[in-house]
Order: C-alpha cells, then structure tokens, then sequence
C-alpha cells in the first residue's frame, strides 16, 4: 500500500513520470542507435560483395588471357595438315573461352550477357554452316569462305568475352 500512496503524491507522479520519459528516450537511442548500425552493416556486406565479384573476374580475366596467349604449335608448311591444326586449334581456344564465359556469366552485366550470347548463337550457326558443307562434299572455295566466316565470328565472341569481362571489373574498381 505504501507504494500506491507514494505515487498519487505529486513527487511520486513525478518520479513515475520521469522512469516513463527516460525509458522512451532510452528506447529511442537504442532504436537510432541500432538503425545506423544496420546501415553501417548493409553497406559493408555490399562491400564485401563487390570486394567478391571484382576478385572473381579478375581471377577469370587473367584465366581469359592465359588461353589466348597460349601459341599454337603449328607446321611450317601450310598444307592440308596446317589447315586441320588451325580449325583444331581455334575450336579448342573457342570452347575454352566459352567456358570461362560460363563462368563469369552471373556477373557480368545483362547487356553484355545478350550481346556475348548473340555473337556465340552466330558462331553455332556458322560452324553448323561449315559443317553441313564439308559433310556434303561442297566445293573447296566455299568450304574456305564459310571457314572464315566462322574464325571472324569466333573471333568477335572471344572479343566481347573479354570486353564484357573487362567491363564487369571496371564496373566494380575498388577506389
């Protein structure tokens, strides 16, 4: 009882009202408080995502620029043989870097993605092109005119390949 009668005095009002107030400001800090520590986290998670994917395509860059440098051991004489290497080679250096484009697919920029994608849809077509002309016994003029064809289109996916990825980590550059 003594309780309840401190209360309903003036001081015991202001004393429970005071507990109130200073436990809602008290609420208030923590509530500030934990909401910058929230943004000060989200920023840093982001951060360490970027720090991720800039480290990933580096890793992948660097993977792209090993298979194009690698020289191709080709004969000197440029015959029949010279030409099955060069088609054996360029096809294997084509699905090497197709396959490191898998691999950075899901980090790149969608743009790039259609854009890298179109140009290796091109590359199936003029490959199949080829293909179906050597399998029917096409004349050899055609068969070198669809061979090139098909090196320059392989050449422009690598090249977008490299420019896309490229591109990712500028993109993400750590300053």
């Amino acid at each position: 009882m003594d309780i309840f009668m401190f209360l309903s005095s003036k001081l015991g009002k202001i004393v429970a009202t005071s507990t109130v107030l200073a436990a809602l400001i008290t609420a208030a800090v923590i509530f500030i408080g934990n909401h910058g520590h929230l943004r000060v986290e989200n920023k840093r998670t982001k951060n360490e995502i970027k720090t991720f994917k800039y480290s990933e395509l580096k890793d992948i860059y660097d993977e792209l620029e090993d298979v194009l440098n690698t020289a191709d051991d080709l004969p000197e004489v440029k015959d029949e043989a010279y030409y099955m290497q060069v088609v054996a080679a360029e096809r294997d250096r084509y699905y090497k870097v197709e396959h490191i484009f898998e691999k950075a697919r899901p980090l790149l920029d969608e743009a790039k993605i259609k854009e890298v994608v179109s140009l290796k849809t091109k590359a199936i077509r003029a490959a199949e092109q080829l293909s179906n002309h050597i399998h029917s016994d096409g004349d050899e003029a055609t068969r070198h005119r669809l061979f090139d064809e098909l090196r320059v289109v392989r050449l422009d996916f690598i090249l977008a390949v490299k420019k896309a990825i490229s591109a990712g980590i500028v993109s993400l550059k750590i300053e």
